[in-house]
């Protein structure tokens, strides 16, 4: 794992999310919607490729909710 974060960085291959088993990847989707009192889209997550995709998806889910 690296020891900081990039927007660019790929969450498999640079991030090694894709050892991750999908327990583990629901949780981190969880967390962030328990962090920011948000829902996230599935498929928009499930297509996330590098780190700014998942910062996308959550400033849009942030601006839908009202609270950005």
């Amino acid at each position: 794992m690296k020891a900081s974060l990039h927007p660019d960085d790929r969450l498999a291959e640079d991030l090694r999310m894709d050892e991750l088993d999908s327990l583990a990847l629901t949780a981190f989707v969880l967390a962030i919607e328990e962090a920011y009192d948000i829902d996230l889209e599935d498929v928009a997550m499930a297509s996330a490729r590098p780190l700014r995709d998942v910062v996308l998806i959550v400033e849009r889910a942030l601006t839908h909710a009202g609270t950005a």
